[in-house]
């Protein structure tokens, strides 16, 4: 086992959200049924991480919808001071200015923002929110404008690969401020499986559109990241944008379930196959729900 210091922790702040997506990896009914964390919950169990956490990033569902979400933050700020926070949102509490520059006087790293398509009605029916797009929009000016850093990111998906282009540039067009531009893949469970037949698509399918989009996104400065795509059913070419593997991860899933390793290994990781593939110390592998639905063929060890 190895001894290297965790520096990171992931928490879901629960699971309700304002937005329904198709893509979700968990489903409407599961996230109905799944107990709500109490406040005191969440903020004895970032309280009793190690001393060496650095970073919190903050996951859901939607956090921010919480109504005690700045008291967590505040009561954390209180005794750990030194933690910093990564915040993944859909981005449409921020819309509000004020909400926006209240949560820019915490030590947030970056917020990332999910953005599904360049279309507006076409990113809504994704959500299940109408509006929701306008709100992702202003919210993301919003963050910029309060000085934080933002990071938006797209779940290619079969619904808009062929638009990767489209999006990279309206992002482009919209926000020179941005820093970041990250492409997932999908994790085929919950509300995505169940819908799998609109979104789900073959990672080998997608790679020129996948680095014609990044190849825009990189060309204007912004630093690309690749997150659930294996060296091996990327051309080499893209090889540099794959998100290094995550060495300091700690995760929550729920009051009663926590995963406390290197990676959510029931989740995601590696395959048999992979022992044989020279960037295997590299690579975070794959969503197992991708090879439950789609099988293993497309993953082929790099021997050179």
């Amino acid at each position: 086992m190895s001894t290297m210091k965790i520096k990171k922790a992931y928490c879901v702040f629960g699971y309700q959200c304002n937005n329904n997506c198709k893509i979700c990896a968990v489903s409407s009914g599961e996230r109905a049924k799944k107990e709500k964390i109490s406040t005191n919950e969440l903020v004895n169990f970032v309280l009793s991480l190690p001393e060496d956490i650095q970073i919190l990033e903050i996951s859901g569902g939607e956090p921010t919808v919480r109504n005690d979400f700045f008291e967590i933050l505040e009561r954390i700020k209180s005794r750990r001071p030194g933690l910093s926070y990564v915040l993944l949102t859909n981005g449409r509490r921020l819309s509000s200015r004020c909400f926006a520059e209240r949560l820019s006087a915490y030590p947030i790293i970056h917020v990332i923002v999910a953005l599904h398509s360049w279309k507006e009605e076409k990113h809504d029916w994704v959500t299940g929110a109408r509006g929701s797009f306008r709100e992702t929009i202003h919210g993301v000016r919003n963050a910029l404008d309060a000085g934080m850093n933002v990071e938006l990111k797209t779940i290619v998906t079969k619904a808009n690969y062929t638009e990767l282009e489209r999006i990279a540039s309206l992002v482009l067009s919209m926000f020179d401020d941005v820093k970041a531009f990250s492409f997932h893949a999908l994790d085929i469970t919950g509300n995505a499986l169940r819908n799998a037949e609109l979104f789900a698509v073959r990672m080998t399918d997608i790679t020129e559109n996948l680095s014609r989009a990044a190849e825009i996104v990189e060309s204007s400065g912004l630093r690309v990241k690749f997150y659930g795509f294996p060296y091996c059913v990327l051309p080499e070419h893209l090889w540099r944008f794959v998100a290094p593997q995550p060495k300091t991860i700690y995760g929550y899933k729920s009051p009663t379930k926590q995963i406390i390793n290197r990676r959510f290994e029931d989740n995601y990781g590696l395959l048999e196959p992979c022992e044989k593939c020279v960037m295997r110390s590299k690579c975070w592998g794959v969503w197992y729900s991708y090879i439950d639905y789609f099988g293993a063929d497309e993953i082929v060890p790099i021997t050179q």
